[in-house]
């Protein structure tokens, strides 16, 4: 199995290793961050923020993780928070016909709702989210075919240990989720 993980705006970093080390049974697993590959240390969220709109943005980050999707045509797409969202908007591409998708606490699905799943999908969102509510979300997006949602009891960026919202039970429940997906 390929699987292709795009990451949050912290981009490579000590949990995206350690989410790589935590699943099993895969071929080639492709990491998609919005620095290329380049490790950064941040202070906090904010700064992250920051980088990641100055050196990157939604939009493009969502161009470079569609032109590697085409080029790799993984099996099992898995992204995070900003990550997610262009997991989001990819899973209504033809080409994510029999992938699967997973998206963790996608902060901007309020945003793309017109773009409807054609593959797999599993939403996990947090508890709440400060840019929209998750349950009316939840509720519209409830009844699309082929998803799949859960709304967890941890916080926006529960999987890495990066954010002040992790949490090693809801890491470990993620991976629990990861790991299915694999099983599939």
């Amino acid at each position: 199995m390929k699987v292709m993980i795009i990451t949050d705006i912290f981009g490579v970093c000590e949990s995206s290793d350690l989410l790589i080390s935590n699943i099993n049974n895969i071929d080639l697993v492709h990491v998609i961050d919005p620095y290329a590959g380049e490790r950064n240390y941040f202070a906090n969220e904010q700064q992250a923020y920051r980088s990641f709109i100055e050196r990157c943005g939604h939009e493009d980050y969502y161009l470079l993780a569609e032109a590697l999707f085409h080029q790799l045509e993984p099996d099992l797409i898995i992204g995070f928070s900003a990550g997610a969202n262009v997991a989001w908007r990819l899973s209504g591409e033809l080409k994510a016909k029999n992938k699967l998708f997973r998206c963790f606490y996608p902060t901007r699905i309020h945003q793309y709702l017109a773009a409807k799943p054609i593959a797999k999908m599993e939403v996990i969102f947090p508890q709440q989210e400060p840019g929209f509510n998750v349950n009316e979300v939840e509720a519209i997006i409830s009844n699309f075919d082929n998803l799949e949602l859960q709304v967890t009891p941890y916080q926006h960026g529960f999987m890495n240990k990066s954010s002040q919202a992790y949490d090693q039970q809801g890491f470990q429940f993620g991976v629990d989720v990861i790991a299915k997906a694999i099983k599939r």
